[in-house]
């Protein structure tokens, strides 16, 4: 099969295509090829993978209708991104324009793949007699070097990674470090914020961390949006202190007696730091569960061969 990802919200390299479902396609003998462009499709493929509505409009306006379209949706539409440029009255008038557009993309598709239950939830609803398949965002572990959880003396590293906006909770990580500080004055704790890494350095540093942290804001539109960045810690066997949102409760009920917090608790998102480090074991034994998940169940060798088979099936 000659399979194209048209995507125009995400890179080539985007590690979900690239590095998983690319990858898994073209061992399982496939050729694929990627596209932005109409400009960019140098022959007709057999499936198409849009990554968003426009992608998708364009995929249809340059191929034949007989290609089968899918509809991969990671993305929120309207999302607070898309709106940033607007205001005033403008600003509903394009929220109504993008959510028909993204609603014209589901009736469009032939198939979806589903990475979150909420952002699953309208198409299943109005599309109910479509093909689809469940793929959420979990890494292979081939990529995820994991190593044994250190012994904390003394020092307790801790990483933030992602924008460095309000909204994202950057504020608030600079905010908890200034209180565990004050509550582990014996204590050097180091801080490490990065963002833009690409795929591969992303994987390795990781791997150079104690906790992982994230106090994104618990909006009506964070909460029910799944970060995928949680999943690449626990594979690396380190505990996650993230904001208690719906989409992390709905997608990995395991953590959410010790990872998850209110945001703006910062006293009790550093109790919970203090914790870890003033008691190795529990430290160590939330490092081996998260660990453990991540082989038993979160990780894309789990799906791999679900989703070949759902593509193959499609032409």
């Amino acid at each position: 099969m000659n399979i194209l990802f048209f995507q125009t919200a995400h890179s080539r390299n985007d590690d979900r295509v690239k590095y998983h479902q690319w990858r898994s396609l073209e061992e399982a003998g496939h050729s694929c090829c990627f596209a932005s462009t109409a400009t960019d499709i140098c022959n007709i493929p057999d499936v198409v993978i849009c990554d968003n509505p426009v992608a998708l409009w364009r995929a249809r306006k340059a191929l034949p209708s007989h290609v089968t379209m899918v509809y991969d949706i990671t993305e929120w539409y309207p999302s607070k991104k898309n709106l940033r440029s607007v205001s005033g009255w403008l600003r509903p008038f394009k929220w109504l324009i993008l959510l028909a557009a993204n609603y014209w993309a589901g009736w469009s598709a032939n198939a979806f793949l589903f990475g979150e239950f909420y952002k699953a939830r309208p198409f299943r609803i109005l599309f109910p007699w479509k093909q689809y398949m469940w793929l959420p965002y979990y890494p292979s572990l081939h990529y995820i070097q994991h190593t044994q959880p250190p012994t904390l003396t003394q020092q307790v590293r801790l990483l933030y990674a992602g924008p460095k906006t309000a909204e994202k909770g950057y504020n608030r990580i600079h905010e908890l470090v200034r209180i565990c500080e004050t509550e582990l004055p014996d204590w050097e704790i180091i801080l490490t914020t990065i963002n833009n890494l690409s795929f591969e350095d992303f994987c390795s540093e990781i791997s150079h961390h104690d906790i992982f942290l994230d106090l994104r804001d618990a909006d009506a539109e964070n909460t029910r949006c799944l970060p995928i960045k949680l999943f690449y810690y626990m594979a690396a066997g380190r505990p996650v202190i993230y904001s208690d949102l719906r989409a992390i409760c709905q997608g990995v009920p395991e953590i959410i007696e010790d990872s998850l917090v209110l945001p703006n608790d910062l006293q009790q998102a550093a109790a919970m730091i203090c914790e870890l480090v003033k008691q190795p074991a529990k430290y160590k034994a939330i490092c081996k569960r998260n660990r453990q998940l991540a082989e038993k169940k979160y990780n894309w060798e789990s799906q791999k061969a679900a989703f070949v088979q759902f593509i193959q099936k499609l032409k």
